[in-house]
């Protein structure tokens, strides 16, 4: 009875329809704005927590893609950059903490009907102080990565005496001899702590992806970031290729 109800309003007046999607429209884009401003303003009050600075738009993508050549910067559409967290200094590295977003595009750009998805992550550019490491992606493995490994000849390095590294992440590099010199307990074990990172590495840069977290959980993200750079910092010093 109550849908016979709901149909016969609507085709007394059809434009009801049609204002009841423009209402849910907006009243998304308004939840989507606040959410947004929280975010910015709760990112802003965590960098003035530590003593370090903030700002929304420190670089746009191109401009880290140019600085950095990781691809992660370059792929897919409407790639948004804000919130950048700067001043983490140690003795082994610097990092910055900034949220990234993209768009992908489901069908064709001609497609009327093509949908559209945003990801949103959250990045640590981190710049080590000296030395350089050498040029590999690290990448959480899943059943979608063991299909291209075996279907596609997808590169992954893996350790025999890491199970549990090997079975979490799927690692390729530019010099597989080089990579597996470099991977070796210390780095494994650094890396076996921290659980689905994203990570690109060339020389005095590692950047270090994972999906968006809340605002309290920045400040633990940061901490596992800044432990992997410590470590990578300190076994780069002693590396000799």
């Amino acid at each position: 009875m109550f849908i016979e109800s709901i149909h016969s309003v609507i085709n007394a007046h059809p434009w009801l329809l049609l204002v009841t999607f423009f209402v849910l429209v907006a009243v998304i884009v308004v939840v989507s704005l606040f959410c947004r401003a929280s975010r910015k303003k709760e990112i802003e009050k965590f960098a003035g927590r530590y003593g370090w600075k903030f700002s929304v738009d420190y670089k746009t993508p191109e401009e880290l893609f140019k600085q950095t050549g990781f691809s992660f910067f370059n792929k897919e559409e409407n790639r948004c950059a804000e919130n950048f967290v700067t001043g983490m200094e140690n003795s082994y590295s610097k990092v910055i903490y900034f949220d990234y977003s993209y768009e992908t595009y489901d069908g064709s750009r001609e497609n009327e009907s093509e949908r559209y998805y945003r990801y949103f992550f959250s990045c640590a550019l981190v710049t080590l102080n000296e030395g350089e490491l050498p040029s590999f992606r690290l990448e959480p493995e899943t059943i979608l990565t063991r299909m291209a490994e075996k279907t596609a000849g997808l590169q992954d390095i893996d350790f025999d005496d890491f199970p549990d590294f090997s079975d979490n992440y799927r690692l390729e590099g530019e010099d597989e001899e080089l990579v597996r010199k470099f991977f070796n307990r210390t780095v494994l074990e650094s890396f076996e702590r921290q659980k689905g990172l994203d990570v690109y590495a060339k020389g005095r840069q590692m950047l270090v992806v994972k999906q968006r977290v809340g605002t309290i959980r920045i400040y633990p993200f940061l901490e596992n970031v800044r432990d992997i750079a410590s470590t990578l910092g300190a076994e780069i010093k002693k590396f000799r290729p």
